[in-house]
C-alpha cells in the first residue's frame, strides 16, 4: 500500500475509525512499521480526532 493509495482513499482516518478490511489494516500496518512520517502522520490524525471528540463532550464544538 502506497502513500498516494493511502491519501486518495482516507486509509489513514479509516484505520482509526476501525472502518478497514482486515487485509487492508494489513497491508496498512506493515507499510507504516518501517515509514516514520507516515507513523506521525496516524499520530496527528488521531491526535486531531481525540481533540475533535473532547470539544464535543465538553460542548465546545460549533457545528455550521
Amino acid at each position: 500500500m502506497d502513500r498516494r493509495y493511502i491519501r486518495d482513499n482516507g486509509v489513514i482516518e479509516r484505520y482509526l475509525s476501525g472502518a478497514l478490511t482486515a487485509d487492508e489494516e494489513q497491508a496498512f500496518e506493515a507499510g507504516y512499521l518501517g515509514d516514520t512520517e507516515l507513523l506521525e502522520q496516524i499520530e496527528a490524525a488521531e491526535r486531531l480526532r481525540d481533540g475533535m471528540k473532547g470539544l464535543d463532550s465538553a460542548g465546545d464544538l460549533q457545528r455550521s
